[in-house]
């Protein structure tokens, strides 16, 4: 009881520019210029993709620097146009992460960027995808495991550590084999957190190492 929220009109700006994805196919005539994609790569959206009508489906998120699920009127995640073009509209002045995920042809591409918005907003944004990565990994056991315990009834699960709402991003996860090892494909470069799932009762997750 007692709690009061005091509530002010705050002045919104836009964030827009272009998402540059990889493809060998010719892309489709654009209505506006758009900014120059860098060597090797095309701008635009081909006609092959993983998206209906077989057009890569582009997912472009802006959340708020340290608290991931915060948003400003839902206004934080937007369409990709057919030239790649995107404009973001009622942000409010700060510090952001932009992350875009793509898919194409069955492979996923994604960036992620720290974004200061001033007063004025941000035009002529260029961002530039990269394809996703394999990770590889490796389970050790602490101890004797129960009876009838086999390491391929493991799987490990990576989950976006931030909130990407369908995000266009496909199922990250590998089955570990019997010696252990397992090798997640296609992974974009984001945040995650890892899960091993099928562990015996009693079991947990003690510790993971990277490198």
């Amino acid at each position: 009881r007692g709690v009061e929220f005091g509530i002010r009109p705050t002045p919104t700006v836009s964030v827009r520019g272009q998402v540059i994805v990889p493809v060998s196919s010719t892309p489709a005539a654009q209505a506006t210029p758009a900014p120059q994609p860098a060597p090797g790569m095309r701008g635009g959206i081909g006609p092959r993709g993983g998206g209906p009508g077989g057009r890569p489906q582009i997912n472009v998120m802006l959340s708020r620097s340290g608290s991931a699920r915060f948003s400003f009127g839902g206004q934080n995640r937007t369409n990709v146009r057919q030239d790649g073009t995107f404009d973001i509209s009622g942000v409010v002045p700060g510090s952001y992460n932009l992350t875009v995920v793509a898919r194409q042809d069955g492979q996923q591409f994604s960036s992620r960027m720290k974004l200061d918005v001033a007063d004025n907003g941000v035009d002529n944004l260029t961002i530039a995808l990269r394809p996703g990565t394999a990770i590889p990994g490796k389970i050790f056991l602490d101890g004797t495991p129960p009876s009838g315990f086999r390491m391929n009834q493991l799987r490990v699960n990576l989950m976006p550590s931030e909130d990407m709402g369908g995000g266009g991003i496909g199922p990250m996860n590998a089955q570990v084999g019997e010696d252990g090892t397992f090798t997640i494909p296609n992974v974009p470069s984001l945040e995650y957190r890892v899960r091993v799932a099928g562990l015996p009762q009693g079991a947990y997750v003690m510790a993971g190492r990277i490198g």
